[in-house]
C-alpha cells in the first residue's frame, strides 16, 4: 500500500537531486531545523538581547555538561563500533 506524504515526497526529491540518503537522517534532521526555526520565531527575541549581558549564571556547571556530552557521544561511538 502506497501513502502519499511529505516526507516521502521530500525523500524522492532528495533523491531525484542525487543526493543518496540511506537511513532517513536527511529529513530527519531538515525537519529539526524547520521546526526549531518556527520555534525561535514564534517565542521571539529574548527580553534584554544586545542591551544586558548574558554570561553563562555558573561555569562551572557548563562545562561539567559539556563535559557529560562529550563522554556520551564518545561511548555511543564506541559502542556503534563494537556491535557492527
Amino acid at each position: 500500500m502506497y501513502t502519499h506524504n511529505s516526507t516521502t515526497y521530500f525523500r524522492y526529491f532528495l533523491l531525484h537531486e542525487g543526493v543518496l540518503d540511506f537511513a532517513g537522517g536527511n529529513v530527519v534532521h531538515i525537519s529539526a531545523g524547520v521546526s526549531a526555526m518556527m520555534s525561535a520565531i514564534i517565542v521571539g527575541k529574548r527580553t534584554g538581547f544586545g542591551t544586558t549581558s548574558s554570561h553563562p549564571h555558573n561555569m562551572v556547571i557548563s562545562l561539567i555538561g559539556t563535559d557529560h556530552i562529550s563522554y556520551i557521544q564518545t561511548y555511543i561511538h564506541m559502542c556503534t563500533k563494537v556491535r557492527s
